[in-house]
């Protein structure tokens, strides 16, 4: 085994710069993106004039996301279980509705901080909020590409 041998086993290139590559970069999943920002953010405007506390202004974004993450988990399940999907393919597998609902997580993490800078900003924690929401937009990221969604 050669020294150059040695190192390109031990730093797989590619992978690290897969890794590092922003899971949504086609063009469709980047309109899909910002239209998830603009969807939160418009929700956002809508409710926040008639909501008096900064504290209730920061459940909005986070209320939203819920709602809507957790009625398609359920129609996923659903849907596994009529037509007996639960396999490794099914549940590993990389279908477009699936990448858009991790880009709406993503979008819907990437406005809370960024709404929260301007309207709540005494709620956003350094751990549990701003940690905690660059790791899952990270964490997104790394799964879209690498193809889980």
């Amino acid at each position: 085994i050669t020294a150059s041998s040695k190192t390109s086993s031990l730093l797989d290139y590619d992978l690290i710069i897969q890794s590092l590559n922003v899971g949504f970069i086609d063009p469709v999943e980047s309109l899909i993106f910002l239209l998830s920002c603009a969807f939160i953010g418009i929700f956002f405007f809508l409710l926040e004039s008639h909501i008096p506390t900064s504290k209730g202004k920061a459940w909005v974004v986070m209320l939203m996301s819920s709602f809507v993450l957790s009625t398609v988990g359920v129609l996923y399940v659903i849907n596994a279980q009529l037509f007996n999907l639960w396999t490794s393919d099914y549940i590993y597998s990389d279908d477009f509705p699936s990448r858009i609902i991790m880009i709406y997580f993503a979008a819907s993490n990437v406005m809370d901080l960024v709404l929260g800078i301007i309207y709540y900003p005494s709620f956003l924690d350094p751990f549990s909020t701003v940690a905690h929401h660059i790791f899952y937009i990270l964490f997104i990221s790394t799964l879209l590409s690498f193809g889980y969604s």
